[in-house]
């Protein structure tokens, strides 16, 4: 990621009509933007509509950026309050809890057989399959949260943003997100201990951890949840 003043160079250069400029500056935000909205919603083609909509919100309005945070946290707000604005309407389309998610890794029951075995297999294909079995875990996980522990959970847990960053994007103050914080990650450790305790969880499969960089998701692998590369946005 540019530094803060390269980005701000990119934002007065596109403010005043330097096309080139926005469009570096476009790009270097879509892949983290894609990354988080992905992650929310939980869905590819969902993300890549919310990340392109998110682009030209912020073309529309960096001529009002008036410089009380950072641009990349800026954007991630603009980012997360589309993709939290969308999160219900997919709820809807497709239920998640962490109920229905216990009934589907009992009926999967198989995984927790074959995921270790995967995971030491010196096989490529095999590895890439262990790897997947743990993003549609861990997605899986995620999209238990309601959407604002799950935003929270990103942006702290993942993006590894500070308190008070994690605050000024969501628009509240520290207490309150750390406050979202703690009991997102006290929901998820209740779900992974109960299901380990009842044999049912794949050992293999944890928690999100923060990268350098940010944005991935997963301790096996940096890629993206699918793994797909982010998409090429229409600039």
């Amino acid at each position: 990621m540019p530094t803060e003043a390269r980005l701000l160079a990119w934002t007065d250069a596109a403010v005043a009509g330097d096309a080139d400029a926005l469009e570096e500056l476009l790009r270097t935000l879509k892949d983290p933007l894609f990354r988080l909205a992905l992650r929310i919603l939980g869905n590819f083609a969902d993300a890549e509509d919310a990340t392109q909509e998110v682009l030209l919100k912020i073309t529309t309005a960096l001529g009002s950026f008036e410089r009380r945070s950072a641009i990349r946290t800026w954007a991630f707000r603009i980012a997360a309050n589309h993709a939290t604005d969308m999160a219900p309407a997919r709820r809807a389309r497709h239920a998640e809890s962490f109920e229905y998610l216990a009934l589907r890794l009992d009926a999967g029951a198989a995984l927790d057989e074959r995921l270790p075995l995967l995971a030491e297999a010196a096989d490529p294909a095999l590895e890439l399959e262990a790897r997947e079995m743990e993003q549609r875990c861990t997605q899986g996980m995620l999209l238990c949260l309601d959407v604002d522990g799950r935003t929270a959970f990103l942006l702290g847990q993942v993006f590894d943003f500070d308190a008070r960053t994690a605050a000024q994007v969501l628009d509240i103050g520290e207490a309150a997100f750390r406050q979202k914080l703690s009991r997102a990650r006290r929901h998820l450790d209740d779900f992974m201990g109960w299901q380990v305790r009842a044999g049912e969880f794949p050992s293999a499969v944890q928690l999100p951890q923060p990268v350098a960089g940010g944005g991935a998701c997963l301790p096996a692998t940096p890629s993206a949840i699918p793994s797909h590369s982010p998409p090429s946005l229409r600039l």
